[in-house]
């Protein structure tokens, strides 16, 4: 299929240029649209309001629209009440490291993160219990994506469990027979005890893992770190991820000596 031109080259009157920057420069907000995403974003309800036959109130917003109004209306709660603090944790000085609401917003809008949009409610509570208001809620599309949902689930479940294994790690001590005996087996079986990203390809999955791991670990405002793999691990992830959620239906915690279970389960050898 052959690949379409999506520039398009159009001359506006100057007063439509005018009328353009009057627009942008009425959004009260640091996020200022660019000449283009405005332009683009009557394009799209235009189009919009002509496949439904000129009617004047669509079922759905614009994903254009909905950020600019999202970004409007928290200012103004900025302005009311402060900045909303879904997640917060103390650095070992004493300084606080603080992800906002509109922190993940824009960072989702700055790395092209869409498919954000395609989850549900429900699929939200995944990343943080705290986007279950109205803000959060509104940009959301009007249907889900089911597959979207599904690899969102998945890739919290691995990005999670890698976590703990490298906390249950690294706070371990003198247990250096066990250490061994764990690091011994999952070379010998090709079980890896550290996520390395998926494969390039799979570029949804290595996005939802990055925006997982910096909402879980908090680690400031510059955005998900994302990294891919150049080869593919899925076999492995799948087999250890099913393990270690057959122990975790029975124990609570995991410590070391559950984690050498895990690591010595027949399945994986």
């Amino acid at each position: 299929m052959d690949i379409k031109d999506q520039r398009l080259e159009i001359r506006i009157p100057q007063q439509q240029l005018d009328d353009l920057d009057e627009i942008r420069n009425s959004v009260d907000t640091s996020y200022v649209p660019s000449r283009s995403d405005v332009a683009r974003m009557y394009i799209s309800q235009g189009i919009a309001r002509h496949q439904r036959g000129g009617q004047e109130s669509p079922d759905e917003l614009p994903l254009g629209q909905r950020l600019s109004l999202y970004f409007q209306l928290e200012q103004l709660e900025l302005m009311a009440h402060g900045p909303s603090l879904p997640h917060s944790k103390p650095y070992h000085d004493g300084r606080i490291t603080e992800i906002t609401q509109i922190d993940v917003v824009k960072s989702i809008y700055l790395k092209r993160l869409f498919w954000f949009f395609e989850l549900d409610a429900e699929s939200l509570k995944t990343l943080s219990n705290s986007f279950q208001n109205y803000m959060i809620l509104s940009l959301l599309n009007k249907e889900s994506n089911a597959e979207t949902v599904r690899n969102l689930k998945y890739a919290s479940e691995l990005v999670r469990m890698f976590n703990r294994i490298k906390n249950c790690l690294d706070h371990t001590h003198d247990r250096d027979e066990a250490i061994d005996i764990i690091n011994k087996f999952s070379q010998r079986n090709s079980v890896p005890l550290r996520f390395s990203g998926f494969a390039k390809q799979s570029l949804q999955l290595n996005e939802m893992a990055a925006l997982v791991d910096w909402l879980d670990s908090r680690t400031g405002k510059y955005g998900p770190h994302i990294i891919s793999s150049e080869n593919d691990y899925s076999a492995a992830y799948n087999k250890l991820l099913s393990v270690y959620n057959d122990h975790i239906k029975h124990h609570s915690e995991l410590n070391i000596d559950s984690l050498q279970e895990i690591i010595l389960d027949r399945r994986l050898g």
